[in-house]
């Protein structure tokens, strides 16, 4: 007990000697910042990107897709939401995608599910639900990307959003998204934050973001692709997605959108829930694939290819945001829902 304590204080002691140094050196307040971030690291095990990204132990998550219409719904007012699925083989978390979306009954919603001729089974559920449907097809392409340009074809609606066939979207999200473009017409894009779940649709995490993290979006893509819709104006604006991409076709939008002048405003809600698993695109290919194609992004934004402690410089407030939005929603001292 005594050789614990005096670990402890030892411990302490460290930790003050250090922040002593630090707080008495004349460093810019940016190196202070990151010798911060570098302490949690380290004696906190919270890591890099964003600072709020711990993974805890599964919790049961409510998912009450049925909540009631908003009270100030006029259906005249409402914009049709064109969406897109992009599916192939995932059968076993395709349905819970469908069902997200359907069962918040939004009335103008355009949903298309773009399979690319999966035989796992996934073909039988879509045909489940195809009477809710706005569109639907099972055949070849040429990866997510062309998937996504087919979907889209067969839409015209005002806003428009994708959903991968093994996330979520969370409840009465579609309403929110229809609230924010009605009552903002002039903004481009709208964002939210993100919960981590899952196979067996638990919480795992959750991203808490701020409202300027699309000023960032030339270092690095923080933007919850699922909690990201927009109007088609800037869609067309900038000639839809690029198909070239194979891994990195969300964030190359975004860049794009931004170069266009697209004005970005944060959602504060959980708009969507991004599903960890075993078959997971993203964790397969971001070592390979999705590596080139962020150094390609990287370097047509900036001229060059910045290096690790660049990045850290130019995100350092942006971790730090995310961190306190984090910490204080975890804390209580206020929620989202």
């Amino acid at each position: 007990m005594l050789r614990k304590a005096r670990n402890t204080w030892a411990k302490h002691r460290q930790s003050f000697r250090f922040w002593s140094r630090q707080l008495a050196s004349r460093a810019p307040h940016r190196q202070l910042a990151i010798a911060w971030l570098d302490h949690l690291r380290v004696n906190r095990g919270i890591n890099f990107p964003l600072m709020g990204l711990r993974h805890h132990d599964p919790q049961d998550l409510s998912l009450d897709f049925y909540r009631q219409k908003p009270s100030w719904v006029r259906t005249a007012d409402l914009p049709v939401i064109s969406l897109v699925t992009p599916s192939f083989n995932q059968a076993e978390m395709l349905e819970r995608t469908i069902q997200s979306v359907l069962s918040q009954k939004y009335p103008k919603l355009q949903y298309v599910i773009q399979d690319g001729g999966s035989t796992d089974g996934s073909v039988e559920i879509i045909k489940k639900y195809e009477h809710l449907l706005h569109n639907w097809e099972s055949t070849r392409d040429e990866g997510q990307s062309h998937a996504i340009e087919m979907g889209f074809g067969k839409t015209d609606g005002q806003v428009m959003g994708w959903l991968n066939s093994d996330d979520i979207l969370m409840p009465g999200s579609l309403w929110e998204i229809a609230n924010f473009f009605r009552s903002n017409p002039r903004m481009d894009v709208a964002f939210g934050h993100r919960i981590i779940i899952d196979e067996q649709d638990r919480k795992i995490g959750q991203w808490v973001l701020p409202s300027n993290t699309h000023h960032y979006l030339p270092y690095a893509d923080y933007l919850a692709q699922e909690c990201v819709f927009w109007n088609r104006r800037i869609w067309d604006r900038v000639n839809g997605i690029d198909r070239s991409f194979r891994f990195a076709m969300d964030w190359d939008l975004f860049l794009r959108f931004r170069r266009a002048e697209g004005r970005f405003r944060r959602i504060p809600k959980f708009i969507g829930a991004f599903r960890i698993h075993e078959a997971q695109k993203t964790s397969a290919q971001i070592h390979d694939i999705g590596s080139q194609e962020m150094e390609l992004l990287r370097a047509r934004e900036l001229g060059r290819v910045p290096e690790p402690r660049e990045l850290s410089k130019r995100l350092v407030w942006l971790y730090w945001k995310n961190y306190l939005l984090e910490s204080a929603c975890r804390r209580g001292l206020f929620s989202l829902s």
